[in-house]
């Protein structure tokens, strides 16, 4: 029986959905693990020596190199992007980071964070010559051209510096990187080096990372008409070295 007189809601009554009840898809969280674990390396790294020991260190680096032969591209960029910020870190080496520095740089932040700043620079391995030098040997093991575009990008910073030892410790470490890996865009890099660079002392060190690159020749996945004639022009190098030819 209808009661007269009584408003009747007709509208579709609309589903509550508790957001905190929605699964997260297993790819997303796998992403978040990952992640997760990135970071967690990273700071164990850095950690080194002062907390960490050097088989931990090294661990990170072994769960790094395996995130980014197995990850998504996402993940690999992210990876690329704190290797990237963690080598450019030696631009800022003759600021000298004290007490001060952060005072005039975070006015309103209390004296225990800014002194707490002041260790966690004094004892983070990434900042520093040895800490970089893993970094940027890192990225040459990593091995695909992604890798290699931030190595060179930072061999052109390190060649545009001021000279001093340090960027001339890294630059090396870099040729050193380029000779280790397994892109061919590494080899192309190098010997577009060689033939422009003067330095003698460089010149001897793009020679020998072009030289690590002849037993690896035959196992790039390009025509046998590419690999015969990057073997050539590898072995004609050689062979101006050896005859003290004009790479000298």
């Amino acid at each position: 029986m209808t009661n007269i007189g009584k408003e009747i809601n007709t509208e579709e009554k609309k589903e509550t959905i508790n957001v905190q009840n929605v699964p997260i898809p297993s790819e997303e969280t796998e992403r978040r693990k990952k992640l997760v674990m990135v970071d967690e390396a990273v700071l164990k790294f850095n950690m080194y020596p002062v907390i960490t020991t050097e088989e931990t260190k090294n661990a990170s680096l072994a769960t790094l190199k395996k995130i980014y032969s197995e990850g998504k591209n996402e993940i690999k960029q992210v990876i690329l992007y704190m290797m990237h910020e963690m080598i450019l870190q030696f631009s800022e080496y003759r600021i000298p980071k004290n007490f001060e520095y952060f005072r005039k740089k975070f006015p309103q932040t209390e004296a225990m964070q800014l002194r707490m700043n002041v260790y966690k620079g004094m004892f983070d391995y990434s900042n520093s010559l040895e800490g970089l030098i893993e970094i940027i040997n890192l990225l040459g093991e990593f091995g695909d051209n992604d890798s290699v575009k931030v190595l060179t990008r930072h061999f052109s910073f390190f060649c545009a510096f001021d000279g001093s030892e340090g960027s001339h410790i890294l630059k090396n470490a870099v040729i050193n990187a380029l000779g280790a890996s397994k892109s061919i865009y590494a080899l192309n890099a190098l010997l577009s080096y060689i033939k422009n660079v003067e330095n003698e002392r460089l010149i001897d060190r793009i020679i020998y990372a072009i030289i690590m690159w002849k037993e690896k020749i035959h196992k790039l996945k390009i025509a046998q008409k590419k690999k015969n004639e990057l073997m050539a022009e590898i072995n004609e190098i050689i062979f101006l070295e050896k005859d003290g030819g004009h790479y000298r």
